[in-house]
């Protein structure tokens, strides 16, 4: 192996087994970062007990969720003020509440990657508001939830460089007071090598959904389109609406099927199984999940105005819904169900542009640059 380079510090709210954009990103950029000869530490969070492991160039550091709040936050501080005196260089996917605390006593050198509004996403999950992401922006907070977007700008406007996966998210960083210069859009990105097509595979599914089971992911109103068109669903993930899910969808456990969680390795067959992915989110930045789906070869069904209008050219490799479109989920399902041959082509040029403009072999390099 080549000399080891730098060393990388990598701040993330969610780490594997937990799902989501920052825990893949986590553990992918961590591998692209090791096979470039960087060392890699990596400061997380965990629903069991707090640990610590090393695995080839990469060091993790798990906290426990279990802790009291403040010790919690108390020990990620102490970690990213060690990480900052050794010279890492510090890459924020997550943890912006605990880095904009420890500017407060000290001053950092570092970097954040922006996953979206995280104040918005907390509000909804605990069903504090039912705005828009775009509502919620000039929407009058209680005090606990003005400190905690006060807090998260404020770790976004100390960095010395904020990296954006969408327009959206940029235009959202501007309102937010960070500098309009320090912003660097770098798309979401996955492998093109782990998600390929694989044609010997039985098209088992007509439609998929991966995500967690929030409201605002909309995967309720792709059910009931699938109940309407007759057609097969296959669900993976876990979350808060699956048990409701489960019961809207009972008697039709031949054509709805739900997974939860699962590792990356089954959910890549299951893609390679499934005609076309459907994405009804209000909010995306850049959809890891979409990503995987269309480079794997199989059209994307998202809605505009979300960073899955930056991924997903509309009728030339997927479908955009809602908008001026005047296009409803369920008719561009009912469209991939009449035209099956629409969706073949779609499915080749949907790889094509993840090849083209999505892979972590561009956008990586673009990261590591920004980090030097």
């Amino acid at each position: 192996m080549s000399e080891i380079k730098a060393g990388i510090c990598i701040l993330s709210g969610i780490y594997p087994p937990d799902t989501g954009g920052p825990s893949n990103f986590a553990i992918t950029f961590s591998q692209f970062a090791t096979k470039n000869s960087y060392g890699v530490t990596v400061y997380s969070y965990t629903d069991g007990e707090s640990r610590s492991h090393s695995c080839d160039l990469v060091a993790t550091t798990l906290i426990s969720r279990r802790l009291w709040l403040p010790l919690r936050y108390f020990r990620m501080i102490l970690q990213i003020q060690a990480a900052s005196r050794k010279g890492l260089k510090i890459l924020a996917n997550g943890c912006f509440v605990e880095l904009a605390i420890a500017t407060l006593a000290t001053r950092l050198d570092y970097v954040t990657k922006v996953p979206g509004d995280i104040v918005w996403e907390r509000a909804r999950n605990l069903g504090k508001t039912d705005l828009s992401i775009e509502e919620f922006q000039s929407a009058p907070l209680k005090f606990k939830m003005r400190i905690f977007r006060y807090l998260f700008h404020r770790a976004l406007r100390n960095s010395k460089c904020v990296i954006v996966p969408s327009r959206q998210l940029a235009e959202f960083c501007l309102r937010w007071g960070v500098e309009q210069e320090k912003i660097k859009l770098i798309p979401n990105s996955i492998s093109t090598e782990l998600f390929q097509p694989e044609r010997s595979l039985d098209k088992k599914f007509d439609f998929v959904c991966v995500s967690r089971l929030v409201p605002w992911k909309g995967v309720r109103e792709v059910a009931q389109a699938a109940i309407a068109l007759n057609c097969s669903l296959l669900i993976i993930g876990d979350g808060p609406e699956k048990e409701s899910l489960e019961k809207m969808t009972f008697g039709y456990t031949d054509k709805i099927k739900f997974t939860g969680s699962l590792e990356q390795s089954e959910i890549i067959t299951y893609l390679q199984e499934s005609r076309v992915f459907v994405l009804n989110s209000s909010f995306e930045a850049t959809s890891y999940a979409l990503l995987e789906a269309m480079a794997v070869g199989i059209p994307g069904i998202a809605n505009y105005n979300t960073g899955s209008e930056e991924i997903i050219t509309n009728n030339v490799d997927g479908f955009l819904c809602g908008g001026d479109s005047a296009k409803s989920v369920h008719q561009a399902m009912e469209i991939a169900l009449t035209n099956p041959s629409l969706i073949t082509a779609m499915g080749m040029r949907a790889r094509e542009k993840i090849i083209s403009e999505f892979d972590v072999e561009r956008n990586f390099r673009k990261i590591l640059s920004v980090l030097q």
